[in-house]
C-alpha cells in the first residue's frame, strides 16, 4: 500500500519540491513529479538553476524512452498506467488533483502551500486517502525544525 506524506504550509512549493527532489536523488531514488503544465515549466527552469554546485538531471514525459529510463527526475502532467516507472520511484504531487494511478508507487509526497485554495485542495486529497485506508503522515513546514 502506498505510504503518503503531506508537507503542509510550505512557503514556496517549487523550492520545497526541488529540495525533496534533490534529497530523493541523493538517496538513489527516482522522482516522478506530477503537476499542471505551467507548474512543470516553472519547475523545469528552477531545476536548472536550483543549486550552483550540482545539477538535478531531469526530463519530461515527451523525452525519448532511453532518456527517461536514465534520468533520475521525470516531470509529467499525468501518470501512465501501472508498471511504467522504476520500482524505486517516489511520486511528488504539486497539483491540486489526486494523481491517477498513484497506487503504483510505494511512496507519494503531497506538497501544499499555506495559500487558501491549495490548503483546501490538500484537505480534500487527505480525506480521500484517509477514507480509503492509506497510511498518512503530516509534516508542517511552520513547525520548528521542519526542513527538508
Amino acid at each position: 500500500m502506498t505510504e503518503i506524506e503531506f508537507h503542509a504550509n510550505v512557503a514556496d512549493k517549487l523550492q520545497f519540491g526541488c529540495r525533496l527532489i534533490r534529497k530523493a536523488v541523493r538517496r538513489g531514488a527516482k522522482a516522478v513529479v506530477v503537476a499542471d503544465v505551467q507548474m512543470l515549466t516553472r519547475l523545469d527552469g528552477l531545476l536548472w538553476e536550483f543549486s550552483p554546485t550540482e545539477f538535478l538531471s531531469h526530463c519530461t514525459e515527451i523525452a525519448p524512452a532511453h532518456t527517461r529510463a536514465h534520468t533520475p527526475v521525470l516531470l509529467v502532467e499525468q501518470l501512465t498506467p501501472q508498471g511504467q516507472y522504476p520500482s524505486n520511484s517516489i511520486l511528488i504531487n504539486l497539483s491540486h488533483q489526486i494523481p491517477a494511478s498513484f497506487e503504483q508507487f510505494e511512496r507519494l509526497i503531497e506538497i501544499a502551500s499555506a495559500e487558501a485554495n491549495d490548503r483546501l485542495a490538500a484537505l480534500d486529497r487527505w480525506k480521500h486517502y484517509k477514507n480509503r485506508g492509506y497510511p498518512l503522515k503530516r509534516h508542517d513546514a511552520n513547525a520548528a525544525g521542519a526542513m527538508v
